[in-house]
């Protein structure tokens, strides 16, 4: 990360010409900095960074609710420099693959603040990282100083595809760091952890990316595609989108994903998959759910999770007018919940 001060780039200006005045001159030098070359193989503009003091991370905002997009980009509650899947927001941190200063000095700098505003909220650029990570760790830090352990395919042609989105340059150093990562590739796709699923993975979330009693608006925002409503009765309404469940680098189904809504509040959800899924991949689905929710019970019909006090996951065997499916319920409305489950009970003493 080698940056050249204005000032500096000012002062050979006044070596080379002895004007006294710099102002006039700086003002149209700072932008144009040493000479540019093209990376043969990176196809990025090669030269020094620019920090001309005028940086300001607020022009680069973006705001909270923008981390549901990336989970759902991502497909999960993860970091993809750890591979480790957290249990809530509340332990990450919205981070700028390329980060925003670094950019600022690869040429943004000389952009309009529209411009600067779009790049902040770029998702192309976000992901999620630990706290400790994102600000201790990889900071501004350009290749040449910081990589991730894991997705390094990844993450340096995120990089390349990010400083040619916004045609920013690269200084030598990094340049190099990132060939020689870049040219032993064969991939340069994420590897995903497997708690990446889309199945609710933590007390944070009830199902999917929401929690029980969240508008339709709000679940809309944490899908990329438009959900479809279709009215159940005067009170009851769904709304349906396609989606993919990743069980392991192995396993994935496309689903149908279903919203059930209760006076505007989500009340359960389902995942429905499709009719040609093999019988046999329902005990596969059973070991990822014993894994994630813990022991099971078999009823009449179907599997259930008690995955904890407010949920119930059900798994249901496809029937010759049912396909398979992931069920999803707030324990408060669940039809079926037996005396016993109730959270007040009366005791009635043996005769």
């Amino acid at each position: 990360m080698v940056r050249v001060s204005v000032l500096s780039i000012c002062a050979v200006i006044l070596a080379c010409t002895g004007d006294s005045n710099p102002i006039a001159d700086s003002v149209t030098v700072p932008l144009e900095r040493t000479v540019q070359t093209l990376h043969p193989v990176l196809g990025v503009r090669i030269a020094a960074e620019v920090d001309d003091g005028s940086y300001d991370r607020d022009e680069y905002d973006y705001p909270n609710s923008i981390e549901a997009d990336i989970v759902n980009r991502q497909g999960g509650l993860y970091s993809p420099y750890s591979l480790n899947c957290f249990d809530s927001a509340s332990e990450t941190d919205i981070e700028h693959i390329v980060a925003t200063a670094e950019a600022h000095a690869s040429g943004m700098y000389a952009r309009t603040e529209e411009d600067r505003s779009a790049y902040g909220k770029d998702l192309d650029n976000l992901t999620l990282a630990a706290p400790s990570v994102n600000r201790n760790q990889k900071s501004d830090k350009d290749p040449a100083e910081w990589m991730p352990d894991n997705n390094r395919c990844w993450y340096v042609g995120k990089w390349v595809e990010i400083k040619k989105k916004y045609n920013l340059t690269m200084d030598q150093a990094e340049a190099d760091s990132v060939v020689a990562v870049y040219q032993e590739c064969d991939s340069f796709e994420m590897i995903v952890p497997v708690c990446a699923s889309g199945l609710a993975e933590s007390d944070y979330y009830d199902f999917r990316w929401s929690r029980w009693g969240d508008s339709k608006e709000e679940v809309q925002s944490t899908e990329l595609d438009t959900l479809t409503y279709s009215q159940v009765d005067s009170t009851q309404e769904t709304g349906s989108v396609r989606g993919v469940l990743q069980f392991s680098d192995e396993m994935s189904d496309t689903v149908t994903v279903s919203y059930v809504f209760t006076d505007n509040a989500l009340s359960s959800g389902s995942y429905a998959f499709e009719t040609d899924v093999p019988s046999s991949r329902l005990d596969s689905i059973k070991t990822v759910l014993d894994e994630r929710y813990g022991v099971s019970e078999e009823s009449e019909g179907y599997t259930v999770w008690r995955r904890n006090e407010r949920t119930w996951v059900r798994l249901y065997a496809a029937t010759q007018d049912d396909p398979m499916r992931i069920d999803y319920i707030e324990r408060s409305t669940g039809s079926d919940s037996k005396y016993s489950d109730l959270p007040l009970r009366v005791v009635i003493p043996d005769k």
